[in-house]
């Protein structure tokens, strides 16, 4: 395994069979991965094998992940979800669709009913 030479970069993973968001900062001092909510004691071990095997975090943590939450292992496991946040640009882009769409619905139902009023006489 390569070194970890990104000190102080941050990665996001979605763990998608148990619904959970995470963000893991790798400092010098240590690792902070950040939850979305709670996570048992074995899946945490086994995300920091995970993330120590592909060279997200340094190759010693791989070893030392029976005792991920323990306070000697430089690994600090948070429940916070305030850094999940839509941004700006993706908010005003759906908005704008979504006026789109509904002034398309409006105007393809005004049609179509004019067109029934005008069929019926």
């Amino acid at each position: 395994m390569s070194p970890v030479t990104h000190i102080g970069q941050q990665y996001q993973f979605y763990l998608a069979e148990i619904d959970v968001h995470v963000l893991v900062e790798n400092h010098c001092d240590g690792v902070i991965v950040r939850a979305s909510c709670n996570v048992s004691e074995r899946r945490k071990a086994k995300f920091i094998r995970h993330l120590a095997a592909e060279g997200h975090i340094p190759d010693h943590y791989q070893w030392c992940a029976e005792t991920a939450s323990s306070p000697s292992s430089h690994v600090q496991w948070i429940v916070d979800s305030s850094w999940l946040g839509i941004p700006p640009e993706l908010t005003r882009r759906t908005t704008r669709f979504m006026r789109r769409l509904i002034i398309g619905g409006v105007v393809l139902w005004v049609a179509l009913f004019a067109l029934i009023v005008l069929l019926a006489r």
